[in-house]
């Protein structure tokens, strides 16, 4: 019975979602004045939500080729999320957040574009990958359990923070679009964080295993500064 009610409180919310962004917005559209949203809009048509984005992103990125690619409903906050991307930059790609009757409540342009974090984001998963590539190859020596890279990045404000990694890189200081070596970036702010499995757990064993994973990353050129290892039994 629960089942059922739930199965029916979903399939209401998904009728009133579709006034909102599908051909049922019209009724809506056509209370705000507008008669049709624009042509690249076609798989929302008649969206107040999706004439709202392009109207804002017209009005305050002119000049640009900001595009809106997709809407999607959040029941987290309540408001639809235009994602909105950049043929011609990689690291540009930003949410607004939208009411059902078409009202811009946030713009993480600034959040997301302007202070680094798209940027730092790109880089980091370009190391995570590449980390990756150590890890899975037939030459690591050791039973990797769980094991993954990460670039450390804070925002500048927070640099001063209590036990924040003092080797972090600054996501403001990163300029949009640019090319980084991940490779000396893992140098200086690159954290592995890898658990080993083998029968032998002691100290003297850990002490060769890290050195042993030196040994890997030096041999693949790719650098790393900071390392949690978690030395463990083999689960027989």
């Amino acid at each position: 019975q629960i089942i059922i009610s739930s199965w029916k409180i979903y399939k209401r919310l998904e009728k009133i979602i579709d006034i909102f962004v599908g051909d049922g917005a019209k009724l809506c559209h056509k209370a705000l004045g507008y008669e049709k949203a624009p042509a690249n809009c076609e798989y929302q048509k008649g969206s107040s939500v999706c004439f709202a984005a392009e109207k804002h992103i017209e009005k305050t990125y002119s000049g640009t080729d900001y595009e809106l690619e997709g809407v999607t409903y959040s029941f987290k906050d309540g408001y639809y999320h235009a994602h909105v991307t950049s043929k011609s930059s990689k690291d540009t790609s930003f949410t607004l957040m939208i009411n059902g009757v078409g009202e811009l409540k946030y713009d993480n342009y600034e959040n997301n574009v302007t202070s680094g974090w798209n940027t730092a984001t790109r880089l980091d998963q370009e190391y995570r990958n590449a980390v990756d590539v150590v890890f899975g190859s037939s030459k690591f020596p050791y039973n990797e359990n769980i094991g993954f890279g990460e670039l450390v990045f804070i925002p500048e404000e927070n640099k001063d923070i209590p036990d924040v990694q003092d080797y972090a890189l600054i996501t403001n200081e990163l300029t949009l679009d640019a090319y980084y070596n991940v490779n000396e970036l893992g140098a200086e702010a690159g954290k592995l964080t890898v658990y080993i499995e083998d029968d032998n757990v002691t100290v003297e064993k850990m002490a060769e295993i890290l050195l042993g994973i030196r040994k890997c990353f030096d041999e693949s050129g790719l650098g790393f500064y900071a390392i949690d290892c978690v030395l463990e039994p083999k689960d027989n």
